[in-house]
């Protein structure tokens, strides 16, 4: 589905530019305040800032810009929500006629964000990780209703057998 296209690009391109959301949303002094107490609650002995700053940037904000960090809440889970979210888009449309190759790439991926979403429930954010996991679901179906033009069928080859030569003319297509 995402093959030759521009598809892939803009996937890339839609889930850094609606992290933005996510991160921005992470700066406000409530979810800081909300994600510092529980990690303070989930590990006791991050008494003091310099610890809790350390646990951050270990276990859940590895993303750092000049030793600041970028996001408090989970980037991880945004973009792999975007990611199933556009991809799940491409199920609602005509144009999908090849859904092996993309149910195993959403299955994966529904996989992973299971796994990503559990971790930072447990470890990091508690119940904020909902808060990039719905933003991220829905702008990457957003994404995908906007873009609707680079969902390609996978069988868009086109083979027609020239008589005088015995060879096979196919138009690919592509980008």
């Amino acid at each position: 589905m995402i093959q030759k296209t521009m598809g892939g690009a803009l996937l890339a391109i839609g889930a850094l530019l609606t992290s933005i959301i996510t991160a921005g949303l992470s700066q406000f002094d409530v979810i800081k305040t909300y994600i510092q107490d529980y990690r303070k609650e989930k590990d006791t002995t991050l008494d003091d800032d310099a610890k809790l700053i350390l646990y951050s940037m270990a276990h859940c904000n590895i993303l750092t810009l000049n030793n600041h960090i970028i996001s408090n809440l989970p980037i991880s889970t945004h973009i792999l929500s975007f990611m199933v979210g556009y991809i799940s888009y491409g199920f609602t449309i005509e144009y999908t006629n090849n859904y092996s190759v993309s149910i195993i790439l959403l299955s994966i991926l529904v996989v992973f964000l299971l796994i990503d979403t559990i971790y930072n429930y447990l470890q990091c954010s508690g119940a904020l990780v909902l808060i990039p996991l719905i933003i991220g679901g829905l702008c990457g179906w957003g994404w995908g209703a906007a873009n609707k033009s680079s969902y390609v069928n996978a069988h868009t080859e086109k083979c027609e057998l020239n008589s005088t030569k015995k060879i096979y003319g196919c138009k690919m297509r592509g980008v």
